[in-house]
């Protein structure tokens, strides 16, 4: 038996990466769904590859499309937000020429563009799925919705990810209007972060702007100023926003009937002034410059925030989207501050297959032995149809009752949570206890409001019995403590409600008790639920849960509730925070080698599996074959043994989420922290057995898991050491507010990382990935050294001053940006003469040392002879005072700074065609 367990708990590790496509349809359930799920009769439908398209009809005047059963556009106030969204960044650029569409399939950004501006030339529409380009072109209503402007001449539809097409083309645009779908999954999210934004800069024209649809600003505001952050983030100079009164990026909103308060970030290259803009375009249904003023105007309560920027590293969009509200606290969902509403109307809307569920559980009431065997076995495919496909199962309730309460929460969580609401009434009440300690606690304190949604799937839709059983089952403190965070319970005074109780208050249904149900209508309506069903199941239970109200104390409560959950939490390798920071503490991988070698290391010791391998609700999607760990794991030829290894590696997952501050239930933060976890230890890994495979077995039978992250992280631990000591050095910097601006893009970027809490690996501007292999740590390393060597070459060999090159750089006769002056500009000056035959330094080449230095770079006189021997003078005078080795270094970087002046000013003709070099050498005017 524990042969066959081994097996099939790895099979749990491993499975998530399996790829599958089943998918289970029935015409008269999608029939029975819609009618719940739309208001108005469904006219259109089609599952396509990579989206479920849906139009329904009321009484032929409006007609709207839902894509994954979120409204896009109704057609009677669609021109509210399209023309919001079109016009504005439209009217600020003149003669456009080009305009890039991302999204937009429905061909309602391309009829504005149609029947407003006849001047353009060109519009390219790049939308991923394609068939919703084809039925915007071919279904009648769309074509009379959009009024036939896929058919415009000027438009080419390219069916791509929005991300690919703008890394690949290299067309650049007048204006780009990005109408995506809002941020509810990982692969939208990169559609919203610095990174993109930055390609997107990237593919405009130097007086060209962008505009992007940003989620709604009341329902959403941590997601509407994330994704302004992160624009600012790309277009500023600075990440932290734009300096003084240069504005690259101006938010708005508007309001649209059908999608309440929508927001919209525009931005440019170019500083922008909207308090001069005009938006007169003739034949507008609904913008215009009065219009505007309050589209730009945000009221307090909706008003700017501090939120982070959303990275690719660290999406953090997709956590604000989930769990941000207008209050600004924590939910479920950010369009209901309660979490309720959305909750229900979820469990409504997707009562088609928990009836179907119900028809299959009439046939299979038995649970059959293999379903107890195989129950942490998830069906292949993507979250979405693991469950389509175990709600078609028979013994689909024994077999949901089977699955690990992490695993069942974690795909709960991936699948989203209108789509996993299905599975909450047929959980097991410890499988919904789990879900609460996963969901409603931050840190220590419980946040009552979170446990809503659980419960109001529960009083939908579970069975009587099981909903009793859950209620009593579930900590009496946490449901106590939900009780007293919503409701005020008072006796009645012989039989009428007290005088002093507020004016909504109402009797309970025994008449025993006078309730104040809270001010919010979603709240309100589920308290009432859950204390009706409560009286008619269990009324003893209801009695003493109003009692608590009214006598408990909700401090002493949350004392017991959290000793219950840290219990249970155990059983998961959850500990202490104090103690799961230990597994940062430093050890350096050099003296763990040396011990190694020795054969001082006494064979690991791990704690025994358990009945099942209780990983991290996060774990088992993320722990790919091609991490390093995973991979020599999977060697370990005893499976007790490798089952015991992974128990290790469970635990200390665990223990560094609680260490970076990650609750059990927080499933984004979750991945980044366990995907670094795992490249730290296997850097650790090729580090102490320098990368010898053959080792690799050997060492992991002999030294703790723990031990080998310990040594990773030390590694990135002491690259950024050597940041801080770069830091401390004359400056990285000439610009108050930009660390690094003395550094080129790529070099910023490098340090940026390695300087976060826990350091990460930018191999460029662009490319940001975890350290999880030798040679990253060496490039990293490298890079380190040749910075060190920059800074010495400038501050000590040149003995130039910091304030000196301040004035250097803001010198009124420079053509160069203060930010153009870097170490790179600085050695390519000094360069540039010494191919002119002039030995003063670093000053500011004028045109007609430009000019001498086009021959020179034309004749490429040092290509006759080495570059020592042809600059002999300079790698003379130099020698004496370079510190050993780094006359290489020194070598490197003057052939880099030939190669650059020759790529970016050997082809030119004329000085004056130099002008535009800023980025290249000093120049002066």
């Amino acid at each position: 038996e524990l042969k066959n367990r081994a097996t099939l708990t790895i099979g749990v590790v491993l499975a998530a990466i399996l790829l599958g496509s089943i998918f289970f349809t029935s015409g008269a359930y999608e029939r029975f769904l819609d009618k719940r799920l739309f208001q108005d009769p469904v006219v259109y439908r089609e599952q396509t590859p990579y989206q479920k398209l849906t139009m329904t009809a009321w009484r032929g005047k409006d007609y709207r499309l839902y894509i994954n059963g979120n409204i896009q556009f109704s057609s009677v106030d669609e021109y509210r937000y399209h023309e919001a969204l079109v016009h504005v960044p439209m009217s600020l650029v003149p003669n456009v020429r080009k305009v890039l569409i991302l999204g937009g399939g429905d061909g309602l950004v391309v009829k504005q563009l149609r029947e407003h501006y006849k001047e353009v030339e060109e519009i390219v529409m790049v939308d991923l799925d394609p068939r919703m380009t084809e039925l915007a072109k071919s279904h009648p209503t769309l074509r009379r919705i959009n009024g036939g402007a896929m058919d415009d001449e000027r438009l080419e539809v390219v069916n791509d990810d929005a991300m690919n097409y703008v890394m690949d083309t290299k067309k650049r645009f007048d204006v780009i209007i990005i109408d995506l779908p809002d941020p509810n999954n990982e692969s939208l999210s990169k559609l919203y972060s610095v990174e993109f934004y930055r390609l997107i800069r990237n593919r405009l024209q130097d007086n060209g702007v962008m505009v992007t649809q940003s989620s709604a600003v009341y329902f959403a505001p941590n997601s509407f100023w994330s994704i302004h952050r992160t624009i600012e983030a790309a277009f500023c100079p600075d990440e932290k926003g734009c300096a003084g009164e240069d504005q690259h990026v101006v938010p708005y909103h508007t309001w649209i009937p059908s999608f309440g308060d929508w927001g919209f970030n525009l931005a440019s290259k170019q500083p922008l002034e909207p308090a001069k803009w005009k938006l007169e375009v003739p034949d507008a249904k609904y913008v215009d410059t009065d219009g505007l003023v309050a589209m730009l105007h945000f009221p307090r309560d909706v008003g700017e925030r501090e939120v982070k920027i959303n990275r690719l590293i660290e999406p953090v969009l997709l956590t604000y989207y989930i769990t941000t509200s207008t209050t600004g606290t924590s939910t479920i969902n950010e369009q209901d501050p309660g979490g309720v509403r959305w909750a229900t109307n979820a469990v409504v809307a997707h009562r088609t297959r928990l009836s179907r569920c119900l028809e299959q559980r009439a046939r299979g009431a038995r649970m059959s032995s293999i379903t107890r065997t195989l129950g942490t076995m998830l069906p292949d495919g993507n979250p979405v149809e693991k469950i389509d496909a175990i709600m078609e199962r028979v013994d689909a309730e024994a077999y949901i009752k089977a699955l690990p309460g992490n695993v069942l929460y974690q795909l709960i969580k991936e699948a989203g949570w209108d789509q996993g609401v299905d599975l909450v009434p047929f959980a097991s009440p410890e499988q919904i206890q789990l879900f609460i300690d996963f969901d409603a606690w931050r840190r220590d304190a419980l946040v009552p409001v979170r446990m809503t949604p659980w419960l109001a799937a529960l009083v939908e839709d579970a069975r009587d019995k099981d909903f009793q059983r859950a209620m009593r089952e579930i900590d009496g403190e946490v449901l106590a403590m939900l009780f007293s965070s919503q409701l005020e319970v008072m006796e009645m005074d012989e039989g009428r409600i007290p005088d002093h109780a507020p004016d909504r208050a109402v009797t309970s249904p025994d008449g025993v008790y006078a309730i104040v149900y809270p001010e919010d209508e979603s709240l309100a309506a589920l308290m009432r639920k859950l204390i009706d069903r409560l009286y008619e199941l269990d009324r003893v239970l209801a009695w003493t849960l109003l009692e608590a109200v009214r006598w408990e104390l909700p401090t002493e409560m949350e004392e017991f509730a959290l000793r219950w959950r840290t219990s249970r939490l155990e059983e998961f390798g959850f500990v202490s925070r104090d103690e799961a920071m230990s597994v940062y503490t430093p050890l350096f991988p050099d003296k763990l080698r040396e011990r190694i070698e020795k054969e001082d290391a006494a064979q690991v010791r791990v704690r025994a599996p358990g009945e099942t391998l209780d990983l991290p609700s996060v774990m088992s999607s993320e722990m790919e074959e091609d991490a390093l760990i995973i991979r020599v794991l999977m060697r370990i030829p005893d499976e007790e043994r490798r089952l015991a290894r992974f128990f290790e590696l469970s635990a200390l997952i665990n223990k560094v989420m609680l260490a970076d501050g990650i609750e059990p239930g927080e499933l984004n933060s979750g991945r980044q922290v366990m995907r670094r976890a795992l490249g730290y230890m296997g850097l650790g890994l090729e580090f102490v057995t320098r990368g010898q495979q053959n080792q690799q077995d050997e060492i992991l039978e002999r030294v703790s898991l723990k031990d080998i992250f310990r040594a990773g992280y030390t590694l990135t631990a002491q690259l950024q050491r050597q940041v801080q000591q770069l830091e401390r050095r004359p400056t990285l910097t000439l610009i108050e507010g930009l660390p690094y601006s003395l550094l080129g893009e790529d070099d910023a970027a490098l340090l940026e990382g390695l300087s976060r809490q826990r350091p990460t690996y930018a191999e460029d501007a662009y490319t940001h990935m975890i350290f999880e292999h030798q040679h990253q740590l060496d490039d990293a390393a490298m890079r380190l050294g040749m910075i060190a060597f920059k800074q010495l070459w400038v501050f000590g060999l040149l003995r130039l001053q910091v304030a000196d090159l301040i004035a250097r750089a803001t010198d009124d006769s420079l053509l160069n940006d203060p930010i153009d002056v870097t170490f790179d500009t600085l050695f390519r000056t000094w360069v540039a003469r010494l191919l002119i035959d002039k030995q003063d330094g670093v000053q500011a080449l004028d045109r007609e040392e430009v000019g001498a230095l086009l021959v020179a770079l034309r004749d490429k006189e040092w290509e006759k002879s080495s570059l020592r021997e042809h600059f002999s003078g300079a790698f003379e005078a130099l020698g004496p005072f370079l510190p050993g080795g780094t006359d290489l270094l020194f070598e490197r970087w003057f052939a880099q700074a030939l190669e650059v002046l020759v790529d970016e000013l050997g082809q030119l003709k004329m000085a004056s065609d130099a002008t535009f070099a800023q980025q290249v050498v000093l120049l002066r005017g």
